[in-house]
């Protein structure tokens, strides 16, 4: 028999009301989670997905209807970004120690963890460009990691930095123009 997770909650009349939370739609971040503002997305895939603290919830919208596929919950870590890859079913996310992970969203795996900082600055946003991604970080640096060929692994398993800038200002949200080559 598969363990279940409950979420208990006590109202104003002290009654008692359990329910089932893989069942339980997730509220929308909320002002008190401001970290989570920039960690939404709706893939070309069908897919959106939303970070509530360090959880990432995943819904199918299938016909106008919201539909729950699955939340996983990555540690205690607050999710700050996230971006879906524009043709395969692959996100990218950040967090507030400036980790970036990708994701399989069909598998529910990682698929690479890449830590550009020394846990000392927080993804702020983050774009794909091919199979290459750039993400915004809060110490004002703009890395592109890319797919290093030469190494004989899976993939985005080869990530490596291709470039790491410093900006002059500080941004919080990056993007770039598809159409220019």
């Amino acid at each position: 028999m598969k363990n279940k997770q409950y979420h208990i909650t006590i109202s104003n009349s002290a009654k008692l009301k359990m329910a089932d939370v893989s069942t339980m739609i997730p509220v929308l971040p909320s002002s008190f989670l401001p970290d989570n503002a920039n960690a939404i997305d709706w893939g070309a895939c069908g897919i959106a997905c939303f970070a509530t603290g360090s959880t990432i919830n995943f819904f199918d919208i299938v016909d106008g209807q919201i539909h729950r596929l699955y939340s996983r919950n990555f540690g205690v870590r607050m999710i700050t970004a996230l971006k879906f890859h524009g043709i395969n079913r692959i996100m990218a996310f950040g967090d507030a120690d400036g980790n970036l992970l990708f994701w399989d969203v069909e598998k529910r795996g990682i698929l690479a963890s890449v830590l550009p900082y020394a846990h000392n600055t927080s993804c702020l946003d983050i774009c794909w460009d091919g199979s290459s991604v750039i993400a915004l970080f809060s110490n004002n640096h703009m890395v592109k990691m890319c797919c290093n060929p030469n190494v004989n692994t899976e993939n985005l398993r080869r990530m490596e930095i291709q470039w790491d800038v410093q900006l002059k200002a500080k941004y919080s949200r990056i993007s770039f123009d598809p159409h220019l080559t």
